[in-house]
């Protein structure tokens, strides 16, 4: 490369397998499906990226007692175009509406007895011995 300009219509982007991967577009403006109401854990599972105070032009009369009553729904988001779509929840508080962006976290839980076993030869003691120095 040498320090040259890339312009932005020549990058793109590739999956583990190196298959190009096709450019997401954006979402706004375009009716997206509500899917709901959720369970709350949904929420906690993502790493939000972006956080909304949003009022809506129209709401259905279902959705709004739904959002009052503390429900969640959630929602494909996509600001601008681009290679990931992210999830958007829509939630209501005293404050007014709400959409919470972000990313699903992929995190793997290991049980107990998947624990790699603890070495016995392990200094026991984690002090740190000045007179060392």
């Amino acid at each position: 490369m040498g320090g040259g300009q890339i312009e932005s219509n020549e990058i793109g982007a590739v999956d583990e397998n190196n298959n190009e991967l096709d450019l997401i577009p954006s979402t706004l403006g375009i009716n997206q499906n509500l899917e709901g109401p959720v369970n709350p854990k949904d929420l906690l599972d993502i790493s939000v990226t972006t956080s909304y105070s949003i009022i809506p032009d129209q709401i259905s009369e279902d959705l709004k007692i739904s959002l009052e009553k503390g429900e969640i729904w959630k929602f494909n988001f996509n600001l601008r175009a681009d290679y990931r779509m992210e999830t958007s929840f829509i939630l209501k508080n005293d404050n007014g509406y709400f959409a919470i962006v972000g990313i699903p976290n992929q995190v793997i839980m290991l049980s107990p007895s998947e624990l790699p076993p603890e070495d016995e030869d392990e200094d026991e003691d984690d002090e740190l011995d000045f007179e060392m120095f």
